[in-house]
């Protein structure tokens, strides 16, 4: 049994249980730093290290402290909202958001500052952690955020913008297989006709574009 009084919670508390290599089953309590609570296991009778209190109410007096570090952390540390892309996407895309929430629940996602609707395009994933668009269109354009927890805690927001594919886009592709539009890329054929439409795509991005399609 631990003396209370000499626990340097700050140590004791964040070392995993142990077992201990005998053969006996004595009731003990650790504390689970990682889920903030006290729970009961078996002590074989010797050796294992600190963490292991006669009763729960020993665990939770020598490690409550380290459970309301934890949550203030937590609290500390506001939801973000990421996604797959930096914020600007082509028409058609799939986009997952996602809301680093911390672990804490419920969550409730916003579109410019007003509820998200979700539909057959548009749904939640991983309770409300991720949100999947498939085939984005521009309508999908806005500020997205998340709030999570009993207080509903806010997010950033997070700017998506969802680009309209232009005729010329659609037009300008390679023909060809990616190994043999590098190939005419490393023996510099973009700019003649017959290559260049060839791999059209490849070439503009290398500023190639007199055989890109003109705009409508």
């Amino acid at each position: 049994m631990q003396n209370l009084v000499h626990v340097d919670s700050n140590y004791v508390c964040k070392l995993p249980f142990e077992r201990g290599p005998c053969d006996g089953s004595e009731s003990r309590w650790f504390y689970d730093h990682n889920k903030g609570i006290c729970l009961e296991f078996g002590y074989s009778g010797c050796e294992g290290n600190e963490n292991r209190f006669l009763t729960k109410n020993d665990c939770l007096a020598a490690c409550s402290v380290i459970g309301v570090e934890n949550a203030l952390y937590r609290l500390q540390s506001p939801p973000t909202v990421t996604s797959t892309g930096k914020g600007s996407f082509k028409a058609g895309s799939e986009i997952t958001l996602t809301c680093n929430n911390q672990d804490q629940v419920p969550i409730i996602w916003y579109k410019n500052n007003e509820l998200l609707m979700f539909s057959e395009r548009i749904k939640e994933m991983n309770d409300l952690k991720d949100v999947v668009i498939s085939h984005a269109a521009p309508s999908d354009s806005g500020k997205y955020s998340c709030a999570i927890g009993d207080e509903g805690e806010l997010s950033n927001e997070f700017s998506l913008q969802v680009e309209q594919i232009l005729p010329s886009d659609l037009a300008c592709v390679d023909k060809g297989t990616e190994a043999m539009c590098s190939l005419i890329v490393k023996n510099k054929l973009c700019g003649k006709q017959r290559y260049g439409s060839h791999c059209c795509a490849t070439c503009s991005k290398l500023g190639y574009n007199a055989f890109k399609p003109k705009k409508l």
